[in-house]
């Protein structure tokens, strides 16, 4: 959501307001209360003729661009606290003053900090480069054809590879995958 252009949609709806403020399946009532719980932190009140809606226009009209700037990078944060987070070296954080960059810096500081978030992406420990990347693996269409198919169709596949081979058979244990290797290595 482009946080300023939808200001200026629903301050365009004020002139209006008398005719869908009462009515919550309106467009206009449904975008400014999208627009109240991110800029208030709470939806628009389904009372009739409460106020609620003109503390939202007064609100929108006397916002500055820094808090709407915060507020959109905010929105697209990763990054979601439980609560407040309180670091010596690095002050005191919530939901409204923390960014990733912040919150990367402070798991990188200490990862166990984790545990204060209760929304993070999940290859957080490579951007604080506590993880290398997991490598893209290219398989043959060989390995994808037999990965595709079930462990018995493997196993005969096996058995008969080590038979013509001359060789000791794959363990009765393998699963799939490891009854893949056998065939591949000795195919």
């Amino acid at each position: 959501m482009d946080l300023n252009k939808q200001i200026k949609i629903v301050l365009s709806y004020k002139s209006t307001k008398n005719k869908w403020k009462n009515n919550h399946n309106s467009i206009e009532w449904k975008a400014a209360d999208k627009l109240a719980k991110v800029v208030m932190r709470q939806g628009l009140n389904k009372s009739k003729n409460c106020g609620c809606i003109d503390d939202l226009f007064y609100m929108l009209t006397t916002l500055s661009q820094d808090s709407i700037n915060q507020k959109q990078k905010r929105m697209s944060s990763r990054f979601t606290l439980k609560g407040m987070l309180q670091s010596h070296k690095f002050g005191i954080f919530t939901n409204d003053n923390i960014t990733d960059e912040k919150a990367i810096e402070i798991l990188k500081d200490n990862s166990k900090n984790i545990s204060h978030f209760s929304a993070y992406p999940s290859d957080w420990e490579k951007l604080i480069g506590k993880k290398e990347a997991k490598k893209e693996v290219t398989l043959s269409p060989r390995e994808e054809e037999l990965l595709s198919l079930g462990v018995d169709e493997l196993r005969e596949m096996a058995d008969a590879l080590a038979i013509e081979k001359d060789i000791d058979k794959a363990s009765h244990r393998c699963k799939e995958s490891g009854l893949t290797k056998f065939i591949l290595a000795n195919e």
